[in-house]
């Protein structure tokens, strides 16, 4: 997503395409946006579990300095110009490991992940509403969705390729449900948001339309088809198993 938006930026000051430019601004901006985003994510993430560890009388003000550490890092982030997004994951990894290390749940756990999980189901709620409210908005020719078509059996054999290539050159034990396991990542590959982000922050010059289309039909096809079947496909893999 850095290197994404990196050639989208740089692309559209400078109007052309140069490798040795291209390529040294965007390992300065992957510097910045990637490794920048992931020490300032350890940084607040640090403090964050600190304070939060300081509060285990009171779950109410943790969840409240949970959501201090999301808002305030992620305004911190745009003003040190590092990836706010990639930031939020590692303070989040770094707070919910040291969180669930323990066996015991406290009450501020309890609080911290009943908080979230609302907020994961409300969210992802008004996403798929918006996504599927956008479509009234494209007009889909036949061109589109031959296109769409044949994108969405090039991005399953190179998943497939990108999964099981690494698969293959491991050794594994036969207790152990491996090739399952490689299954269900392959099959589970699900897009959304991201990816029409994405597509959204394209313009016309880099055929952001054609893209947009494409991007959606993937979109439809990942929820409806690869999302309502994965549930029924793991039960038939570990019932041969």
């Amino acid at each position: 997503m850095v290197v994404f938006s990196g050639i989208l930026i740089i692309a559209s000051v400078t109007g052309e395409f140069n490798s040795t430019e291209i390529g040294t601004e965007i390992g300065i901006l992957f510097l910045e946006e990637a490794v920048g985003g992931i020490l300032y994510g350890l940084l607040i993430g640090f403090i964050g579990l600190k304070c939060m560890q300081s509060l285990n009388d009171n779950p109410q003000l943790a969840v409240m300095m949970s959501l201090a550490v999301v808002m305030g890092g992620t305004a911190g982030a745009f003003l040190m110009h590092t990836s706010a997004p990639l930031a939020m994951v590692v303070a989040g990894l770094l707070i919910g490991h040291k969180i669930h290390v323990s066996e015991n749940k406290s009450e501020v756990q309890i609080a911290i992940n009943s908080f979230w999980a609302i907020l994961d189901d409300v969210f992802n709620g008004i996403l798929f509403v918006l996504i599927g409210l956008a479509i009234h908005l494209l007009d889909f020719t036949s061109s589109y969705v031959y296109l769409g078509v044949i994108t969405i059996i090039i991005v399953l054999l190179a998943r497939f390729i990108s999964v099981f290539l690494p698969y293959s050159l491991l050794k594994h034990e036969e207790d152990k449900p491996i090739k399952t396991i490689a299954i269900l990542t392959w099959g589970g590959g699900l897009r959304g948001g991201i990816s029409i982000a994405l597509a959204l922050s394209l313009s016309d010059q880099f055929s952001g339309n054609l893209i947009l289309h494409i991007t959606y039909i993937i979109v439809i096809f990942s929820i409806i088809v690869q999302g309502l079947s994965i549930g029924a496909f793991a039960q038939k893999l570990y019932q041969k198993k």
